[in-house]
């Protein structure tokens, strides 16, 4: 008899991204896996990317048309809540200015297959045309600041074996679906940033284990959407999401080791940006405080649910798989040296 290919449901979300929907659907159309589906959802797009969709025929092709743009998470998870319904047994969320050579998916769901420790992973992603990472593995420190691991070194600078990693980036990334039954799907009101380090911290505290896993390698090309300069409306996203994520996800205790020492920092710092002249930067951390402050009833119910629902592993695991904020500040310290001696 033979046996089934566990059913995978792609998820691709596209804001007004025609252009890469006619470059990178293709390809992930004709992938090897034998039992995929691929649910194109469309945040509200006005470049006529409904209209290029409606002439794609291909029956792995699922689309799903929201009538307003509801963010990474919102959308994401419309197409998670889909997958579900018509039993895949994975979800996989990919961008739509990534893509790969036709094997990649077969090789992660064989990773995933062959690991069921593990619960959620990422490929390696790599930089087109540069054969350097753009990511090997999310990491995080306690205070919930984020580092991409290898962004921009070349790949013989890291281990080719799969790693542990504190989140998996949301540009490519597998979840088992039970996974999303247990933890819950994607925050919606982060609407952008920091949504799978949230759910991968949520999945840790269940106890289970997430990992990079570079025999996939994906290509992505990056900031093709939000554009690769952070203004001060993702800043905004970045720096609430940032602090909402502590609050839900730490015991009470660490929450006052670290997301309150968070606040002080973010009004240091906008008071430092305003001083600059950077008043709309400024003003991006003030607002961030907020909303924070604003939906902290919404945000302390959720937490009620991380912390009585789902946790089934206390804060010490957590913090070990952390790194120590120091080394954080070595890791920018050394990019911003890089970003000063690169030519202009």
């Amino acid at each position: 008899m033979a046996i089934t290919a566990p059913r995978v449901g792609i998820v691709v979300l596209n804001y007004n991204g025609r252009r890469l929907l006619e470059r990178y659907l293709p390809s992930l159309l004709r992938l090897d896996y034998p039992n995929y589906v691929v649910y194109v959802v469309d945040n509200g797009s006005s470049d006529g990317s409904l209209e290029y969709l409606s002439t794609v025929k291909h029956p792995r092709l699922v689309i799903i048309a929201l009538r307003k743009n509801l963010g990474y998470a919102g959308g994401n998870n419309a197409g998670i809540l889909r997958a579900l319904r018509e039993g895949c047994d994975y979800v996989v969320l990919l961008n739509n200015d990534a893509y790969g050579d036709p094997q990649w998916l077969s090789k992660l769901i064989s990773f995933m297959e062959e690991r069921k420790d593990v619960a959620i992973a990422q490929p390696k992603l790599v930089i087109p045309d540069s054969e350097a990472y753009d990511c090997a593995g999310g990491l995080i420190d306690p205070y919930g600041r984020v580092y991409q691991r290898g962004y921009m070194l070349r790949e013989e600078k890291l281990a080719s074996r799969p790693l542990p990693t504190f989140y998996a980036k949301g540009a490519a990334m597998v979840v088992r679906s039970g996974v999303f039954r247990e933890v819950g799907l994607l925050d919606p009101d982060f609407f952008l940033y920091y949504e799978e380090t949230d759910l991968c911290w949520r999945a840790w505290l269940r106890g289970y284990k997430v990992y990079y896993a570079p025999v996939a390698r994906v290509y992505h090309v990056g900031g093709a959407t939000t554009g690769s300069k952070p203004g001060p409306r993702l800043i905004f996203h970045r720096r609430k999401n940032q602090l909402a994520m502590l609050i839900k996800n730490y015991s009470l205790a660490n929450v006052a080791r670290y997301a309150i020492p968070l606040v002080a920092r973010y009004l240091v710092y906008a008071a430092y940006l305003a001083l600059r002249g950077m008043a709309s930067y400024s003003l991006s951390y003030i607002k961030a405080l907020a909303w924070v402050m604003a939906n902290l009833r919404r945000i302390l119910a959720k937490r009620s649910t991380v912390q009585l629902l789902v946790r089934r592993v206390g804060d010490e695991r957590i913090l070990s798989i952390m790194m120590r904020p120091r080394l954080y500040e070595q890791i920018k310290a050394s990019y911003r040296r890089l970003a000063r001696a690169s030519p202009a």
